[in-house]
C-alpha cells in the first residue's frame, strides 16, 4: 500500500530526521511505498542571528533529506494510509494551533490511520481544552501505539481508547552503516547536550578528567578551553562522533538511543525535566535505570563512569521489544 508517514521530518535535528528514516526504511523493508505528509508547524519568532544560525543548521541536514528520507507527498492523491508517529507529535507544547493536523483531523475519513510510537511529550495531560477535540480523532485510528508507559495511561484515563507501547523507530532498524564512514576511535568522551551552561561545562570537564578522556562537544560554536567543539555535524558526523566514542553524555532521547545501539558506555540527564518519561520508560524497559539521572552533577557523584553496561542482556530485551513492535505494525496495516 502507498503510506503518508506524519512526524516533524523538516525539524533540523537528529533525533526527528533519523526516526523518520528507520520508520521509512522498515516500512518499505514490509512492502509498502512510502511518501512524507507535508504539514506545518507554528512559526517562531527569530531574529538575524538565530535566523542565519538556523539556515546554516538547515545544511547539515539537506543531504541527508536528499538521500535518506522519502519524498514529500502535497495531497492525499493515492494515498492508502497515514501512519503518525514517532516523536512529540502528539505535543500540543510544540504543534500549537496545528495540533489537530498531528491528530488526523482532516485526512479523509475513507483513508486508514495508525499512530506508531506516538508521543504525547509529557508524563500528565494538562489541555482540557482539546480533550474533546482529541477524544474524537483518536476514536477513529484504527491501531495506536505509542512510545511511553505514560502515553498508554493517557490513552486509557484520558481519551478512552486502548493503545499499545511500541519502541522508538530507531531501535526497529539493525544496522546503521549505510549512513556513515566509521571514524579512528580516539578515546574520546562525546556530549550533545542542548543547555550549555558555564556550569555544565565544568561538570564535562571533570567527568573528562574522571574518565581520562578528551571531552568533544557536537553542535557547539565557541572555543572552550579542555573541551573540542563541533559545529553543525552533518547526520552522518553526528552518528560517526557516537560510534567512535569511549562514553557519550547527552540530554537528548534519540542521542541515548544511539549511544544503547552502537554499545557505549552513557549518562542520560534531561533536557527538560517533565519531558523525561520517554528517557526513563525506554532505560526501564531495558534494565539501564541506573543510567539516567536528574542533573550532571548528580551523575558526577556516583560512581557510573566505572560501571560497564552488559549489552548481551540488552540486545536480548531490544531484541524482543522489536519483534513485539513489527507484529504490531504489521498487523494494524492489514486491509480488514
Amino acid at each position: 500500500m502507498k503510506i503518508a508517514i506524519v512526524t516533524f521530518h523538516d525539524a533540523n535535528n537528529y533525533g526527528a530526521v533519523l526516526q523518520c528514516h528507520a520508520l521509512a526504511k522498515t516500512l518499505n523493508s514490509l512492502g509498502h511505498e512510502v511518501e512524507l505528509a507535508d504539514l506545518p508547524l507554528h512559526g517562531k519568532a527569530s531574529n538575524f542571528r538565530a535566523g542565519l544560525r538556523a539556515k546554516v543548521l538547515a545544511s547539515a541536514f539537506s543531504h541527508f533529506r536528499v538521500n535518506f528520507l522519502p519524498k514529500v507527498s502535497k495531497s492525499d492523491d493515492g494515498i492508502d494510509t497515514y501512519v503518525f508517529g514517532s516523536d512529540q507529535i502528539w505535543n500540543v507544547q510544540i504543534t500549537k494551533e496545528h495540533y489537530h493536523l498531528y491528530f488526523g483531523a482532516e485526512v479523509s475519513p475513507e483513508i486508514m490511520k495508525v499512530a506508531y510510537a506516538a508521543s504525547y511529550g509529557l508524563a500528565t495531560w494538562d489541555f482540557p481544552e482539546y480533550t474533546n477535540n482529541v477524544k474524537s480523532y483518536l476514536g477513529s485510528f484504527k491501531a495506536i501505539g505509542v512510545r511511553e508507559s505514560t502515553a498508554v495511561d493517557i490513552c486509557k484515563d484520558v481519551f478512552d481508547v486502548t493503545s499499545q507501547k511500541v519502541v522508538d523507530p530507531t531501535l526497529l532498524l539493525t544496522d546503521y552503516s549505510h549512513l556513515f564512514t566509521p571514524r579512528k576511535k580516539v578515546g574520546s568522551l562525546v556530549c550533545y547536550i542542548f543547555g550549555k551552561t558555564p556550569e555544565k561545562m565544568q561538570q564535562i570537564r571533570r567527568l573528562g578528567t574522571a574518565s581520562s578522556l578528551k571531552p568533544i562537544l557536537l553542535s557547539d560554536l565557541r572555543v572552550r578551553k579542555g573541551i573540542k567543539s563541533v559545529p553543525f555535524p552533518t547526520v552522518s558526523k553526528w552518528l560517526s562522533y557516537i560510534e567512535a566514542s569511549e562514553f557519550v553524555l547527552t540530554d537528548s532521547f534519540h542521542c541515548m538511543v544511539f549511544s544503547i545501539l552502537f554499545k557505549k558506555n552513557f549518562i542520560a540527564i534531561p533536557a527538560v525535566p517533565e519531558r523525561a518519561g520517554r528517557m526513563k520508560s525506554l532505560l526501564n524497559d531495558l534494565g539501564l535505570e541506573s543510567r539516567f539521572f536528574n542533573s550532571l552533577e548528580e551523575a558526577l557523584q556516583s560512581n557510573v563512569v566505572s560501571e560497564n553496561i552488559d549489552f548481551d542482556k540488552v540486545a536480548e530485551r531490544i531484541g524482543t521489544l522489536r519483534e513485539d513492535s513489527l507484529v504490531f505494525l504489521k498487523k494494524s496495516l492489514e486491509n480488514n
